[in-house]
């Protein structure tokens, strides 16, 4: 992050797969400065624990945030109406993951993907 905005945040973040053939599980860091660029808006952290293949985990990755902080209570002052945009944004994340589903490959036996995720994140706002 630049220095200018008075934050000095070092994030480091690691994956690795363990003994199977592939990878299901993701992180992501993210943060938004202000728009004079010299405070946070927020800095967003995420743990994506996938299970039963990487789809979901992959999807809430790419999607939870942006659907948290486009709520409008996100941006509340009030503590309340900010754990109510994140609650909603983990429901509507897990309703549109589940119209993705079925595009996502079938199990070996030809049932629909039994992928899913733990979605495991941290906002800090200013």
């Amino acid at each position: 992050m630049p220095a200018s905005i008075g934050v000095n945040l070092r994030v480091t973040g690691h994956c690795r797969q363990g003994g199977r053939k592939y990878m299901e599980d993701f992180f992501s860091v993210a943060y938004q400065q202000t728009e004079d660029e010299k405070d946070l808006e927020y800095a967003f952290f995420g743990i994506y624990d996938g299970h039963g293949g990487a789809e979901a985990a992959a999807f809430a990755k790419e999607h939870l945030m942006e659907t948290i902080i486009k709520h409008k209570n996100f941006w509340s002052d009030y503590d309340e109406d900010v754990l109510r945009a994140i609650k909603d944004g983990y429901i509507a994340t897990h309703y549109a993951m589940w119209k993705e589903q079925e595009k996502w490959p079938r199990t070996a036996s030809g049932l629909p993907s039994t992928a899913g995720t733990t979605a495991s994140v941290a906002f800090i706002r200013r």
